[in-house]
């Protein structure tokens, strides 16, 4: 029984955050730099007046690229933030938005989402 409530809350978790990508018509990125040295990125969308993590990456100090989203939510090292962002109470920088449509390192400017 356990089993199947965590399928379906996962189902269900990667509806949602699959719908807020796909009809997202404004993006926010940020950024954070944490005490470890670590850096967290955040593209996040407007839902019912809350800004929601759709996207999230973070490189660690030894160089680890971790990234999450719809269709990577969570694994070993960690799992897409399904709390909204605050950006009243949260250490967030808003960031340059990325130069291209892809989702690899190599093709954005300063955001491994």
């Amino acid at each position: 029984m356990i089993l199947w409530l965590t399928w379906s809350a996962s189902k269900q978790s990667v509806a949602y955050f699959r719908s807020l990508d796909e009809r997202a018509t404004l993006r926010h990125h940020f950024r954070h730099a944490d005490e470890e040295g670590g850096l967290w990125y955040f593209e996040a969308v407007p839902d019912r007046g809350e800004l929601i993590a759709i996207k999230q990456a973070e490189l660690t100090p030894a160089g680890r690229l971790h990234r999450y989203s719809w269709e990577h939510l969570v694994d070993e090292h960690g799992f897409l933030t399904d709390q909204a962002l605050d950006l009243e109470e949260d250490p967030l920088e808003p960031s340059l938005s990325k130069t291209s449509s892809g989702c690899g390192l190599s093709d954005t400017v300063g955001h491994p989402l």
